[in-house]
């Protein structure tokens, strides 16, 4: 009977311990990702990438698509070779650019050509 009873309180911390190892994997998964995002983060900006958003326009002054640097509203840049599946409102990317010494296609925005282009996760 004593037997049966510390095989019992055995088999019950075994489950036990079972079980709490499983929510805890589930969270170092959570914390992994979001550090591979951070860690993700650190390497593009380190490479000189910069964080924006695309914004349309209709207007007849305005360039059809501008960049908005993430942290700057009033830096707004007109990128002369943006790509066709980076033409859309709020669209969040990546962007090493150059500025151009070259007139203003539009009244907001100084020109830039890309270098190197990716979506944001974010």
């Amino acid at each position: 009977m004593a037997l049966l009873k510390s095989f019992a309180v055995i088999f019950t911390f075994i489950i036990i311990s079972c079980c709490s190892g499983q929510k805890t994997a589930g969270e170092d998964s959570s914390n992994q990702t979001s550090n591979d995002i951070t860690m993700n983060t650190q390497k593009l900006m380190e490479a000189g990438f910069k964080q924006a958003s695309i914004i349309a326009s209709e207007e007849q002054s305005d360039c059809p698509f501008i960049m908005k640097m993430a942290g700057n509203d009033s830096d707004l840049l007109d990128p002369i070779n943006l790509d066709e599946k980076y033409k859309q409102d709020g669209e969040k990317i990546w962007v090493k650019f150059k500025s151009l010494r070259m007139q203003n296609r539009c009244d907001k925005a100084r020109p830039v050509q890309i270098e190197e282009i990716q979506k944001r996760a974010e």
